[in-house]
């Protein structure tokens, strides 16, 4: 359903849409950070800290 709403929404403004699993694109920038890093950041509910949890929901909802 989340989807679709999205998809009605980008043709209204006649934007592109792409429908993808965002799951695979967050876990690739969490590995990445860990790689340079050394620390992999966890949502709050997996025991994250509040920015970490903030800075994972930021991943998940930026545009391609």
């Amino acid at each position: 359903m989340p989807q679709k709403c999205a998809k009605n929404i980008f043709l209204i403004f006649a934007s592109y849409h792409i429908d993808l699993n965002m799951d695979t694109i967050v876990m690739a920038v969490r590995n990445l950070f860990g790689l340079v890093t050394g620390a992999r950041p966890q949502f709050r509910s997996q025991g994250g800290t509040t920015a970490e949890n903030l800075a994972l929901q930021n991943i998940q909802v930026k545009p391609l």
